[in-house]
């Protein structure tokens, strides 16, 4: 019969209890969780599931991370479950949904018309998503970050090839590639055109000297090949299409009939045509305008008033002679005026030019007086056409002078070119009087050869008014003396009168002057004061209040109409006024999600915006980007409100 033996077992004990120690430590030691590791990791892999994140407490796993569904938390939970020697499984992944893939969008390129033969042809891509870029000039391609031709600044590439450009036009395209997708390129070469050659210098008509200010310039230009024509005189710049004294007739002739007070003195006159590419071709007529001084004589010199005794009861003032103004194609034989023959006791009258000079009463004969003070100086010699001041001067028995206030009275007008006529009585050509004033005048008036000529034209080209005698009631005429009333008011400006008649032959002569009418320009309003400084962070802060951007969830894509809020950004950012400061882009995010991925969300949306803002012509040199992630949160709460509110991107100004 069997009997136990207690003491018998005593001696299995102790190596029982070391065997079980000893297994349990290998299936809980660390070579264990390295294969279990090992395995599971394999496992894994195998269905897909790289963004799982196992861990081992001995037998024991641990599952997280971010999967995309929880159709792949469940797959991967069962992947670990089946992992050999795996006992437990703890699920602690999420679901975080990953963010849209962004479209690649073919790069920008800007159209260009250079005078440079090399140029820096710009555009823009979509930098950080798409990985490459590369650009083709001239057959050649040029790739970003190989060919250092090719640059690009937070979205904004350019191009400046090495060697020089011959003139002509160039294809130019570009392509982007994400490394994932097929490449993207520009649908179709934008043309860039190189022109170095500057178009024909302007030219000027010949004038004939010894023309009286104001008048009209003219001459040609190259109208087609330059786009713009400017004139300069005296400091001043009149642009053509935007000041009427600079007008062309679209055929390349051009005038300029400036009006501006000069002083005496000489002026150039320069034209200057710029071409579309900026090339600029210049022109100057040298004294093309000349003014002469004031003629003085040594005569003609007002000595120190005499300072009359304290027993003169009285002083009379000398009162000042005068000229009879005298304007003609022929040379006067007389030149007239009046002078205090009462109270003067001597009377000078000289015509410096002419070489004319005589004094009453000094046995010549030529300065004479009726007793009435109209005095009358003979002219012996033929005055050329031109313009003569003449000076005259009186003298009472004190010693006292005085003197004519009034520069050039005569005028001898340029001869008309006699034209071949069948008929035997020469008609004389129609005269036009001058007017110079700071008000349109109601009226102009002059003379025609009413006895050999039988119609008359009157027009002023520059007005758009024309009117003939007898069949417009506007212009009259009595005994050789017309008048043209003018039923509108002319604004300031130098205008030029044409006075044509016509005799029973059919032969037409026409007046020998221009510019007879200048309307002076009324004096400027005063200058208003300079407007205060432009706060431009005060108007970004009204901007951003109204407009702010924001974003939907888990979005980097600004949505109608927040998209077109940002060029209310643009137009403060490229007003010149804001022109020195820059911009911080500041992208954020709300709390939803892990704080890595909600960084890089940050940063897209601030990048949107950039180029947003780029596209709108804001230089992207002057933008910076920062994301912020969930960290600066405008509301604070967990609401489905306060997510919105810090779903955003806040601009701000920084020197």
């Amino acid at each position: 019969m069997w009997k136990p033996r207690p003491a018998k077992w005593l001696l299995w004990a102790p190596p029982m209890v070391v065997l079980t120690s000893l297994a349990a430590h290998l299936l809980n030691g660390g070579a264990l969780n390295k294969d279990l590791s090992t395995r599971a990791v394999a496992q894994l892999a195998a269905i897909g599931a790289d963004w799982a994140k196992p861990t081992f407490e001995g037998r024991d796993a641990s599952l997280g991370g971010d999967a995309p569904s929880e159709e792949a938390i469940d797959a991967a939970a069962k992947a670990l479950e089946g992992t050999y020697g795996v006992r437990v499984v703890i699920t602690r992944a999420r679901v975080v949904v990953p963010p849209p893939p962004v479209a690649l969008v073919a790069p920008t390129i800007n159209s260009l018309i250079s005078n440079t033969s090399i140029p820096e042809i710009k555009g823009t891509w979509q930098e950080g998503v798409a990985k490459t870029l590369s650009a083709t000039l001239a057959g050649k391609v040029f790739k970003f970050g190989t060919d250092a031709e090719l640059t690009s600044n937070a979205g904004a590439w350019t191009l400046k090839p090495s060697s020089p450009l011959s003139d002509g036009t160039y294809d130019v395209t570009a392509e982007v590639s994400d490394g994932v997708n097929p490449p993207v390129g520009t649908t179709a070469p934008t043309k860039i055109v190189i022109d170095t050659v500057a178009p024909a210098v302007p030219v000027f008509t010949p004038m004939a000297s010894g023309r009286l200010w104001p008048f009209t310039l003219n001459g040609t230009w190259a109208e087609g090949d330059a786009i713009s024509l400017l004139a300069k005189l005296a400091g001043q710049i009149w642009t053509l299409g935007k000041d009427e004294a600079l007008k062309s007739d679209g055929k390349g002739n051009w005038s300029f009939a400036p009006v501006v007070d000069l002083k005496p003195g000489t002026y150039d006159v320069t034209l200057e045509t710029t071409d579309s590419a900026g090339n600029i071709s210049t022109a100057t007529a040298a004294a093309a305008i000349v003014i002469a001084e004031a003629t003085t004589s040594t005569a003609a010199a007002i000595p120190t008033p005499i300072v009359p005794t304290p027993m003169t009861p009285k002083i009379v003032t000398l009162a000042s002679p005068t000229v009879s103004l005298y304007a003609g194609v022929d040379s006067p034989t007389s030149i007239k005026g009046t002078w205090p023959e009462g109270d003067a006791a001597s009377l000078k009258v000289s015509v410096p030019k002419a070489g004319l000079a005589a004094a009453l009463d000094d046995g010549s004969g030529t300065l004479a007086s009726d007793g009435k003070g109209n005095w009358s100086l003979k002219v012996s010699k033929i005055l050329e056409p031109g313009s003569y001041d003449v000076i005259v001067e009186t003298a009472d028995a004190t010693g006292r002078k005085s003197f004519d206030q009034t520069k050039f009275e005569v005028f001898i007008k340029e001869p008309m070119v006699p034209a071949t006529t069948i008929a035997t009585t020469e008609q004389t050509p129609p005269t036009i009087a001058v007017f110079s004033g700071g008000q349109s005048p109601t009226s102009i008036t002059g003379t025609w050869d009413e006895a050999h000529a039988k119609g008359l034209k009157i027009s002023i080209p520059g007005a758009n008014l024309s009117a003939s005698l007898g069949a417009d009631a506007v212009l009259s005429s009595v005994q050789g003396a017309w008048t043209l009333a003018l039923s509108k008011g002319l604004s300031p400006g130098v205008y030029n009168v044409i006075a044509e008649s016509t005799d029973a032959a059919g032969k037409t002569v026409a007046d020998q002057t221009t510019a007879e009418i200048y309307v002076k320009t009324p004096p400027a309003p005063p200058t208003p004061a300079p407007p205060s400084s432009y706060d431009c962070a005060g108007v970004l802060a009204k901007i951003s209040a109204i407009f702010p951007l924001r974003f939907e969830f888990n979005q980097t894509r600004l949505k109608s109409p927040l998209d077109l809020a940002v060029n209310q950004y643009a137009a403060l950012l490229k007003d010149q006024r804001c022109a020195t400061v820059k911009a911080e882009i500041a992208g954020h995010a709300d709390f939803f999600g892990p704080s890595l991925y909600n960084q890089a969300l940050s940063e897209w949306r601030a990048q949107t915006v950039v180029s947003t803002l780029v596209a709108a012509g804001v230089d992207a040199s002057r933008l910076s980007t920062k994301g912020f992630s969930e960290s600066v949160p405008v509301d604070s709460e967990k609401s489905i409100a306060a997510r919105k509110k810090n779903r955003r991107v806040e601009i701000t100004l920084v020197k």
